[in-house]
């Protein structure tokens, strides 16, 4: 069977190419899968592409180069390993894979591996809707470890994708949120989905802002969702005493600064720092752990489907996978315009 699949070869070099794949050759923990649509990382994807992480040098991990990008995709099982029991020929499915028409998907039905879990899609979900959620595992991390309560003061720098995503979801649950972008753009998108305090402020006023919005006192908690070094410096100078910052974006390029301040900050303060990564969670419930990636999508499902999460305004593109490398120019230097981004396979 032909596949139309996705490689990063090198810093800024993608190619788009056929291969054959052969679905009489499924492991046994394989199942092939035909997909209808894949999410575009706007941060994971872009540091690969842009060789902004330190790995895709390194021989042996992750994103390697040549690397198969992708996020997360949704599709229909069209085969099956002789192992796996627990889904069907037919069945809608959320995974992690890579940008590809047809892929064969390593199934781990240990949870161990969250990355390579696979999730039954609800009929009545759409499929673009139903990715969305991939970007949602990431932000619903932030008011999960966070323990906040309702009327907790919450700043969040960066209003991207998973910046609007966790605004809402702190809103949802009942914080007084405040949302800050150096874009207007992504500012009108967060009040078309009804963030009430939406602030456009450069990076280098935001500290001076939040303190004369809240009296010198700062936020009960601040939330880094971009992903940047400078950002986190200025959650550490707009957090209260007995406060929290969680780091939401994972930072990767450099910044110099006083850390000595920075830390002495963090020390007067007694503030609390978290990291959110969204796979420290496993992929399925287990007695101990709070949560899981198959109770957040669900979570995240219905809240979707029942209105209370605003996702259609966050997808700006819908693209053919011919048009991914023009897409991640477009995301890095035109991030006015380029937002939320969904390939369509079929």
């Amino acid at each position: 069977m032909q596949a139309k699949s996705v490689i990063i070869s090198g810093k800024k070099k993608l190619e788009v190419f056929n291969e054959e794949i052969d679905p009489n050759e499924l492991k046994t923990d394989q199942c092939l899968i035909k997909t209808d649509v894949s999410i575009v990382s706007p941060g994971t994807e872009l540091a690969t592409f842009f060789a902004l992480s330190p790995g895709v040098y390194k021989k042996g991990s992750r994103n390697a180069y040549p690397c198969r990008p992708g996020y997360g995709t949704v599709g229909k099982i069209i085969g099956l390993g002789d192992d796996i029991k627990n889904f069907s020929i037919g069945d809608r499915v959320f995974t992690f894979g890579p940008h590809s028409s047809l892929q064969k998907y390593k199934y781990d039905q240990s949870g161990f591996e969250p990355y390579k879990a696979m999730f039954k899609v609800e009929n009545k979900l759409d499929s673009t809707t139903a990715v969305i959620a991939r970007m949602g595992l990431i932000a619903l991390t932030a008011p999960q470890i966070s323990g906040f309560k309702v009327g907790d003061r919450i700043v969040i720098f960066g209003l991207g994708f998973v910046g609007n995503l966790v605004a809402q979801l702190f809103q949802i649950g009942g914080a007084d949120v405040y949302a800050f972008d150096v874009l207007e753009a992504r500012c009108n998108i967060a009040r078309s989905v009804g963030i009430k305090n939406v602030f456009n402020t450069s990076s280098e006023k935001q500290v001076e802002h939040i303190n004369d919005l809240m009296n010198g006192k700062g936020a009960k908690i601040t939330i880094d969702a971009v992903g940047h070094s400078q950002i986190i410096q200025n959650c550490i100078r707009s957090t209260a005493e007995y406060g929290q910052i969680i780091l939401l974006g994972s930072p990767r390029l450099p910044v110099e600064g006083n850390l000595t301040e920075i830390f002495r900050t963090i020390h007067l303060n007694s503030i609390t720092l978290k990291g959110a990564l969204e796979w420290r969670i496993p992929a399925y419930p287990v007695i101990g752990c709070t949560s899981s990636i198959q109770e957040n999508l669900q979570i995240l499902w219905q809240l979707i489907m029942t209105g209370q999460l605003k996702v259609d305004e966050l997808i700006t593109h819908h693209i053919n996978p011919e048009e991914l490398g023009q897409t991640y120019m477009g995301l890095h230097t035109e991030r006015d315009k380029y937002f939320g981004v969904i390939i369509n396979w079929d």
